[in-house]
């Protein structure tokens, strides 16, 4: 009786679990048979034979398929022996189960006796031969098996070969594709989706989910998933989950593939409720994966130096991953973590861009108005559109009590209220600390800090900012930032408020120095005592704090046309570099002159000659300002200059 050989294999993909052939030179060593036969003597039978065989197999004999199917999956079996007339077992299943799993493992059917409904039904399934023990001598079975084996393993060498080639060449499609896409859009979203529609079509995936990891929020954004339709749809509607706005937590204290992740290692497995965990019941969980035909599962993580920043999700309708599948994504993680990578970085950039043009646009602001309450209510229009927060607080220091007061204090609306203190001794809580040792906080989880400062109990979650105000080496203040909700602060936004904050330090202090001069009755008889002659009032910024009202007999320009601009708009331009040099020199203690003349521009555009008193305003030992009292003598120098000619002729 002859020997039956099919070649139908299952077309498809056949890398589902690499089954290693013990070939060495032309020779197996020792290779493994598994016979499933309930004949308890013709099982002893065929064992011995195999064993005894000059090819030497070593043989692991069952009398049923009860836990074939984990033998299988340890890759110890080269060839699969099974009686067509088991008492207990379908035949026909465990051929087709075996050829989804593993389908180069060679499977030979046997029989006591020939039938032809038997071959029929073995070509039909795809047994790789079958095999009538009547008329076959014994002997002649190890040859026939050691054939298949090597036949089976030629093919199985050819199909990986090719299969491999076609794997690297979509690899690098893939990922060339990826990386110009992002240069060209910068749309990270648009990528990853881009990426799981190729990883599915290309590498012959069920289903590929990639997400992004929001710190902040401790969890994962799904940015790419595919197939969408009706798996979406399915879960929208069954568990209410939207792949748009739903963050699946990360929880590796709960999650065997959240464990996986921190650690930064890649899990493989076969059940959905390992990779949802507490997101969902395993249920739930495993109803997904059978209505997304999902039998195995990769994951892994993208991480940067920083930390993680994302991760890939890839279902497969067959039950293992080959290693040129495994090398194909482990690839394409590392591509798509320097994407990730590539997008924190460009959209920082872009973020801390936009926060310097607003600093620049607030600090023209600032600079424009010497009114106390203006500068405050800048800072709470414009801080908030700069770094969002729930509370914003102004503190100024007491010099005198040696604690910070809370100036001005603005709470969002629709946030809970909580108690905070007004009034900070130096060196107290977070706050008070910032201020005593001249130098910014940033304390995410703020509440969970000891040092802390409250006045009644302590906040369920809160996030803290706090950046001392300081001009030269004086403290005027504390700016504070708070936050009640899972959103933290960032090194990016600490960066922004510090140069916001040193532009308001200018602002105060000018202003400050304007508030002074309005309440001061020494310098308002001052002026009352020059009003033939215009009085200046300079900070040390070069930027004029205040005129009196002659300025515009003498100029033409109101009060409010000049007041916190730059000085040298005024002076002739031949002039501005002997009155500067006098600026710089009596700012910085060194010997100018205290009186000099100049030519100035009025608004007209005439060019006037004025004599220019000045005096050094000093503070605790530091110039802050001059005070400047200018006369037009341009009339007296013209009247001298014809007198001078009439006397010549």
């Amino acid at each position: 009786m002859p020997v039956f050989s099919f070649e139908n294999f299952p077309r498809g993909c056949y890398f589902l679990i690499p089954i290693e052939l013990k070939m060495h030179k032309g020779t197996f060593e020792k290779a493994h048979v598994l016979l499933i036969e309930d004949s308890i003597d013709l099982r002893n039978s065929l064992a011995q034979i195999l064993q005894s065989s000059k090819h030497g197999f070593s043989v692991e004999a069952v009398s049923s398929s009860v836990g074939f199917i984990a033998r299988l999956m340890e890759g110890e079996a080269d060839i699969l022996l099974v009686d067509y007339d088991l008492s207990a077992g379908d035949a026909s299943t465990i051929v087709k189960t075996v050829k989804e799993i593993a389908p180069f493992l060679p499977v030979i059917l046997i029989s006591k006796n020939f039938s032809e409904n038997i071959l029929g039904e073995a070509a039909r399934i795809g047994a790789d031969s079958y095999v009538p023990l009547v008329g076959v001598p014994l002997k002649m079975l190890p040859m026939i098996l050691s054939n298949r084996i090597e036949a089976n393993g030629l093919l199985k060498e050819a199909t990986d070969s090719r299969r491999e080639s076609t794997l690297k060449s979509f690899q690098l499609d893939i990922l060339s594709s990826l990386v110009r896409k992002m240069i060209e859009t910068r749309d990270l979203k648009s990528v990853m989706q881009e990426l799981a529609e190729q990883i599915v079509k290309k590498l012959d995936m069920k289903a590929v989910s990639l997400q992004r990891f929001f710190k902040e929020k401790k969890g994962f954004a799904v940015y790419g998933i595919y197939p969408q339709g009706k798996l979406l749809r399915f879960v929208k509607k069954f568990f209410d989950i939207s792949s748009e706005d739903f963050t699946f937590p990360f929880d590796p204290a709960n999650c065997i593939v959240d464990q996986y992740t921190a650690d930064r290692k890649p899990w493989i497995g076969y059940d959905f409720a390992d990779v949802f965990g507490t997101t969902m019941p395993s249920l739930p969980a495993r109803m997904i994966q059978k209505f997304a035909g999902v039998e195995s599962i990769y994951n892994a993580p993208f991480y940067s130096n920083d930390g993680l920043l994302g991760g890939i999700v890839v279902g497969n309708a067959r039950r293992n991953f080959t290693d040129e599948e495994i090398e194909a994504f482990n690839a394409i993680v590392h591509v798509s973590s320097l994407l990730f990578e590539y997008n924190e970085s460009v959209s920082s950039q872009t973020v801390q861009n936009e926060k310097l043009k607003a600093i620049h646009e607030i600090s023209i602001q600032l600079h424009e108005n010497l009114e106390p309450d203006k500068l405050f209510e800048v800072i709470y229009e414009k801080l908030d559109d700069l770094i969002p927060a729930d509370l914003v607080r102004l503190f100024l220091f007491d010099k005198r009590e040696r604690l910070l007061r809370v100036e001005r204090a603005v709470a969002k609306k629709g946030r809970k209220q909580i108690t905070v203190p007004t009034e900070i001794p130096l060196g107290k809580g977070l706050i008070g600390i910032a201020a005593a040792e001249r130098k910014p906080v940033l304390e995410n989880n703020s509440h969970e800090n000891p040092l802390s400062y409250y006045i009644d109990e302590r906040p369920k979650l809160e996030h803290l900012m706090a950046v001392p105000v300081i001009h030269g080496a004086e403290l005027l203040g504390v700016i504070a930032l708070t936050r009640w909700r899972s959103e933290r602060f960032r090194e990016s936004d600490l960066s922004a408020l510090e140069i916001f904050s040193s532009q308001f330090a200018i602002a105060l202090h000018n202003s400050q120095l304007y508030d002074d001069l309005s309440r001061s009755e020494g310098l308002y008889r001052l002026v009352l005592q020059n009003v033939n002659d215009a009085v200046i009032l300079m900070g040390n910024d070069r930027r004029i704090l205040y005129v009196n009202p002659n300025f515009l007999n003498i100029t033409g320009y109101e009060p409010g046309e000049v007041v916190g601009k730059e000085f040298d708009f005024l002076i002739h331009h031949d002039d501005r570099p002997t009155v500067g040099r006098h600026y710089l020199d009596r700012m910085n203690g060194e010997p100018a002159p205290t009186r000099y003349k100049f030519r100035f521009v009025k608004k007209s555009g005439e060019v006037g000659i004025a004599e220019y008193n000045v005096a050094t305003i000093i503070e605790e030992g530091k110039t802050t300002g001059l005070l400047g009292v200018a006369r037009d003598i341009t009339d007296d120098v013209v009247g001298r200059s014809l007198l001078e000619i009439k006397s010549s002729q």
